[in-house]
């Protein structure tokens, strides 16, 4: 089957067959089909499926329409981005390739490297936050000090550095406040990076805690999401305790409300609750009084 194509998709096709050698190039996950396969199982025309393929590709690897080199289009085969695959069982990571440099990184690699780089040393056992060795659900599994400590410190340094980084952190709102709270010589370094090891372990569930995996555990992303918070208020995660006990015993008193018969149960529960709510109250305190080494915030939050 061939494709007769006028001076215009002749054009698109160029586009396409170029930004498909450079997709090759850079090892981007591509792969090469049969265009009738292609339109049979989409059932859509075959010039929808050059231009929907042209774009993905040539946004993927930035492919510049005044650039074009010559190249003969093969208008038999279709080179798409592999699919994902939508039904992939309960808790599977879909895994995300990003652009370093010329190279196409996984995401999933990237998380095993960076643990190996940063974690390992500090957490020899179960170092790869991205291996299902090391399962969060399990309360024993949990971020240490001492991990958030070697992520604070990747972070802390990129704050700092006068060197553009992949990243660039300096664009975080109060930006300062974070460098104070984050400063391996503050005054309260550990009460900070307790309460930061916690809020990374609620950020995990970005990651392969839940269905939604965004993140893969990747321990910089993950802090990247907790710092967001944070660059909002640096008491977020003391308030957010408060709120979800409060909203605890909110749905408690309702139950109760609701419930016939024995309500020992709920009583319970609910006697829990509010001792947690009592100490959560208590951590918040302690977090206001220790806030005396970080500047107040000059943006605040929506």
């Amino acid at each position: 089957m061939s494709l007769k194509a006028n001076s215009v998709q002749n054009f698109q096709l160029k586009c396409y067959t170029y930004a498909v050698q450079k997709a090759k190039k850079i090892k981007m996950p591509v792969v090469e089909e049969p265009l009738d396969e292609v339109m049979t199982r989409d059932k859509v025309h075959k010039n929808e499926i050059m231009e929907r393929q042209m774009r993905l590709i040539m946004n993927a690897t930035y492919v510049d329409h005044r650039k074009l080199q010559n190249s003969t289009p093969n208008y038999n085969f279709i080179t798409t981005l592999k699919p994902i695959n939508m039904r992939a069982k309960s808790g599977g990571y879909q895994d995300v390739y990003f652009k370093r440099g010329n190279e196409m990184i996984s995401l999933k690699k990237d998380v095993t490297d960076f643990c190996e780089k940063y974690i390992k040393e500090v957490h020899p056992k179960n170092w790869d936050w991205g291996s299902s060795k090391r399962d969060f659900v399990n309360p024993k599994n949990d971020p240490t000090i001492e991990e958030a400590r070697a992520i604070r410190n990747v972070v802390f340094k990129d704050l700092n550095t006068k060197i553009p980084t992949s990243v660039d952190l300096s664009t975080i709102n109060n930006v300062e406040a974070i460098k104070a709270y984050l400063n391996p010589k503050g005054k309260h370094e550990e009460f900070n990076m307790k309460e930061f090891a916690s809020a990374l372990k609620i950020e995990l569930e970005h990651g392969r805690l839940k269905d939604v995996n965004l993140t893969n555990n990747h321990p910089f992303l993950t802090a990247m999401i907790a710092l967001a918070h944070m660059s909002e208020s640096l008491t977020y995660y003391k308030r957010l305790k408060v709120i979800e006990a409060e909203g605890k015993i909110f749905e408690i008193m309702r139950k109760l409300d609701n419930t016939r018969g024995n309500k020992a149960k709920w009583y319970k529960e609910l006697a829990k609750v509010e001792k947690e709510l009592i100490v959560s109250k208590k951590e918040l305190a302690e977090r206001l009084e220790k806030m005396d080494d970080i500047p107040s915030m000059k943006e605040l939050g929506n």
